[in-house]
């Protein structure tokens, strides 16, 4: 058999292939890879536009750094007036305390320290963060240009050139000096004279203390032995609510000792009988009962009115013999039967049933007075006379086992106590007057704390705007290789522009950071000579700042309480019930604590919300793209370039490495100074002039041809 000759595109396997056939395999497979090539390029000119954003949110993110450095700054300056000033107030506080008063001159000191040290701080954040602002510009445009080469690959590089919008921001004034803070000179004498009107005070409310105490145990804090509370229980039977007994003096008050004698003496004068059938008992007993009713009705006329601040008593003396009766209405009252003899003579008699009546005439009912005046014989059976009244209490009043002992103590004590008390009120004024103006200045002080606060607004604070360009060149052979796609010529340059803005963020990141602001200091600060207790106040408003002013009152209240006080007068109490009061009503605005991030916004919206040159250029740029559908006018996108970049190589001129932002004396001039100091990355500072320039270099060689515009040097 001869060879069979083989046709092209035949094949004798059962299947069928024409010229058509073929044509339309060639074609398919040509469209498939023209598309390929198509979403090649259109994906490498979407990569711009990715680029473009994340350099545009790469620059932005330095602004946000930046206004946490101004707030932790904020939040160092504001922590400062609080500490310094709850240290003034505590020492303040701790004058009104004699126990306290070793302190007092301390923390006032301590106090007039740092608020000095807040006035040069704040001063220095002001000067460190206008230095920092100011190369803002050249840090976002290094940011950006790094993450554009980051993002260059052998097929595609990138250039980018960032702005900020506003470019240059508005000066930082330092806060002004606390309202009233100049006219603290005076406040060590002023804790002096506190002092020693303190002083003078305890001792007055000691001396009443122990009036109190002498009260206290003659009414009932004597007990089990004689007192009135023993004495009413055994002699007149009391018990309950009518007798209660007190067994610790702080529950006690003058109020139950009167209480208790006017239930006794009402008991005694409704109960009064005879003990015996005796004509001297019976004479005693009619005797008594009168002196029990005078005791109801003086005590009635009786007062107590007690608070924390005032004392006001009247504890009815009882007569105790002849002299003090006839001081009184049992010497007047007509209260005893008189009686004629056959002579015309009178008698009078200690009571009705006296048997010396017998066989006298009934005239009628005498005084005592009367008795004496008109000198009336004594009565042979009964003795009645004015000894016989006078001396009904004269023995229980002299003698620790009567009632009228116990209550005279009492009485007596009560007085003492209100001469003690009114001399102490006289004292505690001459304490509280100068507190409270004080306190009134530091209230002023605080809430003009909440207005003195460092104010930003940095280049960045509306966006900022990233112009990213790819120049051309690259073959589009070495993108689809293949003898069916056209693989003529280059990709031309490309160019894209987006802006990113700051957002709030829920984060705690901040308070994190301004909670953390003293750790290396507070681990130092034996080496930096720094008094614990004003490292120690402001670490401690500081983080309670970051809780929220109700956390700064309680901290400040907690290190009141460290102090030791607890006096007789009170007026530790007082003073410090009246700082947490003063804090409280200064209004303290809340902390600004706000986290920021940067998120991507249209460029249009940032660049109008800014009038300057740069970003009027762009608004117009956009709205002439706009209008020309897709095209660019010629040499707009390289004015922009050439403005952007000559920003960016003016502030990084004034890039240091090393920024101090402020620098803290808490111990005076003459103290350690600290730095808080912010230091950029070397690396970045030594690569940053050759991105920018690189940068500008290259964008406005791709601009010039992307425009159709050749640029000459």
């Amino acid at each position: 058999m001869g060879s069979v000759r083989k046709r092209m595109f035949f094949e004798d396997d059962g299947g069928f292939s024409t010229v058509g056939m073929a044509l339309a395999l060639m074609l398919s497979v040509s469209l498939v890879l023209s598309a390929a090539q198509v979403y090649r390029v259109r994906s490498m000119a979407a990569d711009a536009q990715n680029v473009a954003d994340a350099c545009a949110m790469a620059g932005q993110n330095q602004i946000a750094a930046f206004y946490v450095v101004a707030q932790v700054c904020d939040c160092a300056v504001f922590s400062l007036s609080a500490a310094g000033t709850a240290l003034v107030g505590a020492g303040v506080v701790a004058a009104c305390v004699p126990a306290a008063q070793q302190f007092s001159g301390h923390l006032i000191k301590a106090g007039k320290s740092v608020l000095d040290a807040r006035d040069s701080f704040a001063q220095s954040c002001a000067s460190g963060l206008n230095r920092l602002q100011g190369v803002l510009p050249a840090i976002a445009a290094v940011k950006a240009a790094a993450v554009a080469r980051a993002n260059s690959t052998d097929g595609a590089s990138y250039y980018a050139v960032a702005v900020l919008a506003p470019y240059e921001g508005e000066a930082i004034g330092a806060p002004d000096p606390l309202d009233g803070s100049e006219n603290l000179d005076d406040v060590v004498d002023v804790g002096q004279r506190v002092s020693d009107a303190a002083s003078s005070a305890e001792e007055a409310a000691s001396a009443a203390n122990a009036h109190r105490t002498a009260a206290y145990m003659a009414d009932c804090g004597a007990a089990p032995a004689y007192c009135m509370y023993e004495r009413a229980q055994v002699l007149a039977g009391m018990h309950g609510t009518d007798n209660p007994s007190y067994g610790s003096e702080d529950a006690w008050s003058f109020g139950v000792a009167l209480k208790r004698a006017r239930a006794y003496y009402w008991n005694r004068y409704t109960n009064e009988a005879p003990a015996s059938d005796s004509v001297e008992e019976q004479a005693r007993s009619a005797i008594r009962q009168r002196f029990y009713a005078y005791a109801v009705n003086a005590l009635a006329d009786g007062y107590v009115y007690e608070s924390e601040d005032s004392f006001d008593a009247h504890f009815p003396l009882l007569p105790r013999n002849t002299d003090e009766m006839r001081a009184t209405w049992l010497y007047t009252e007509g209260a005893y039967p008189v009686s004629e003899n056959a002579e015309g003579v009178w008698t009078e008699h200690a009571w009705d049933g006296c048997p010396g009546m017998e066989g006298e005439a009934f005239v009628g009912m005498g005084s005592v007075e009367q008795m004496e005046v008109e000198g009336f014989p004594q009565c042979p059976v009964c003795g009645f006379s004015a000894s016989s009244v006078g001396k009904v209490a004269a023995a229980s009043t002299s003698i620790d086992n009567g009632f009228e002992h116990h209550y005279r103590i009492v009485a007596l004590e009560a007085a003492a106590y209100q001469k003690e008390r009114q001399e102490l009120s006289r004292m505690e004024e001459s304490v509280k007057n100068p507190v409270k103006d004080m306190l009134d200045k530091l209230k002023r002080m605080l809430s003009s704390a909440s207005d003195s606060r460092l104010k930003v607004r940095p280049p960045g604070s509306i966006g900022c705007i990233a112009v990213v360009i790819a120049p051309g060149g690259f073959s589009l052979s070495d993108m689809v290789g293949s003898n069916l796609v056209g693989a003529g010529g280059t990709l031309g340059p490309r160019a894209a522009v987006s802006a990113a803005t700051l957002a709030e963020d829920d984060s705690d990141e901040l308070e994190t950071v301004v909670s953390s602001l003293l750790d290396g200091l507070l681990g130092d600060s034996a080496a930096l000579a720094l008094p614990s207790v004003l490292l120690g106040a402001w670490s401690d408003v500081l983080v309670a700042y970051t809780k929220g002013t109700k956390s700064l009152s309680d901290n400040i209240a907690s290190a009141l309480n460290s102090l030791p006080l607890i006096g007789k007068t009170g007026l530790g109490t007082w003073a410090s019930a009246r700082l947490n009061e003063t804090i409280e009503a200064a209004g303290l605005a809340p902390p600004d604590l706000v986290s920021h991030k940067p998120v991507l916004l249209n460029s249009y919206h940032v660049a109008s919300a800014d009038d300057a040159a740069l970003s009027r250029r762009i608004v117009q740029g956009k709205e002439a793209l706009s209008h020309a559908h897709g095209s660019l006018p010629a040499d707009s996108l390289s004015a922009l370039v050439s403005l952007a970049g000559g920003r960016a190589e003016t502030a990084y001129e004034k890039w240091d490495a090393t920024f101090v932002v402020a620098t803290i004396q808490l111990a005076g001039a003459d103290g350690a100074t600290v730095p808080l100091e912010i230091t950029l990355p070397p690396s970045l500072k030594d690569a940053g002039a050759n991105l920018i320039d690189g940068a500008i270099e290259n964008a406005l060689d791709a601009t010039g041809s992307l425009a159709g515009v050749r640029r000459w040097e």
